[in-house]
């Protein structure tokens, strides 16, 4: 089989491209200044800029590929609230790109979406609910989706809920690991206490992925994990299981905090589809930052740079 991966320095790409079968031939689309920080026998680097049309088409020309894993994108809400026009030139019309550049081979496309297309007044929110983006990240993503329903024959469009675990040096952090480079830190910090939603340890949004290919299923799949919490609940949780004093975290409401992009109160998804579908029952918050923790625990041990697949 033959991939095209986008993304694969991001948060989901990296742990995707651990998990994948070396029988498999991987092709890695990367910028020129992000390479891999390590060589697998069955991966090949690509360079492809999203917004340079040629090379997207040079790129689905060398992988000629079986299917399309869609990850990469700028999300960070602030930033594409405040860059809308950059945001929109990668979020969208590179989709766009990618969709047509690689429709002549016929593949099964997996599109990353996000469930910030929904405006968190409804919870919990199945596939079939309606969308209402509050943002500009969400309205990009829709926009997105729309493309690969209109363009590839055959899809699956993934709406993963907030996504944590361990990143490639110099990518964007996610809630846990900002919130532990504070804690190392003993650095106090203030949490709402009233943002809610299911949030899923990245390991199970890749094995959505690859359950989605090994099924080929289609349609729309919601990802998360099994219980919602608060971004304040979650935090608390964080600290217990890295070790640090829960008096470092304080509660606190939204409207404290000025941000450029809107949140959604509460994303909480049902995850019925990807349990019984696709077979992924997702790990609880505990058992997804333990987990985190012994992969540290080994990487320390190692003394190697990143956090290698090593946890079934």
């Amino acid at each position: 089989m033959r991939v095209l991966l986008t993304g694969a320095t991001g948060l989901l790409g990296w742990t995707l491209l651990q998990k994948m079968p070396t029988t498999w031939q991987v092709y890695v689309a990367l910028h020129s200044n992000r390479p891999l920080p390590r060589r697998f026998p069955h991966v090949h680097e690509v360079l492809m800029d999203l917004t340079a049309p040629e090379q997207v088409r040079a790129a689905a020309a060398i992988a000629r590929p079986d299917v399309v894993i869609h990850t990469a994108s700028i999300g960070d809400l602030d930033a594409n609230e405040r860059e809308q026009a950059e945001a929109w030139q990668v979020n969208v019309e590179g989709t766009r790109a990618l969709c047509e550049v690689t429709r002549p081979y016929n593949p099964y496309v997996i599109f990353c979406s996000t469930i910030y297309v929904f405006d968190g007044a409804a919870p919990p929110y199945a596939e079939m609910a309606s969308p209402a983006p509050i943002n500009f990240y969400g309205r990009c993503k829709l926009a997105a989706e729309e493309i690969v329903r209109q363009i590839s024959s055959r899809w699956l469009i993934l709406r993963p809920n907030t996504t944590y675990g361990w990143h490639l040096p110099g990518q964007r952090r996610n809630w846990v690991t900002w919130l532990l480079s504070k804690l190392n830190h003993q650095q106090p910090v203030e949490v709402v206490d009233d943002v809610f939603n299911n949030y899923v340890w990245v390991g199970d949004v890749a094995d959505v992925v690859l359950a989605g290919i090994a099924r080929e299923a289609t349609g729309v799949v919601h990802v998360g994990g099994p219980q919602s919490l608060s971004r304040y609940a979650f935090s608390l949780q964080i600290a217990d299981a890295f070790g640090y004093p829960r008096q470092l975290i304080a509660p606190a409401p939204s409207s404290r905090f000025s941000a450029l992009a809107p949140r959604p109160r509460d994303t909480t998804c049902c995850i019925t589809r990807m349990q019984d579908e696709l077979g992924v029952h997702p790990l609880s918050v505990s058992q997804g930052l333990d987990l985190m923790r012994r992969q540290e625990t080994v990487r320390r041990q190692r003394g190697s740079e990143y956090h290698e697949w090593i946890f079934a």
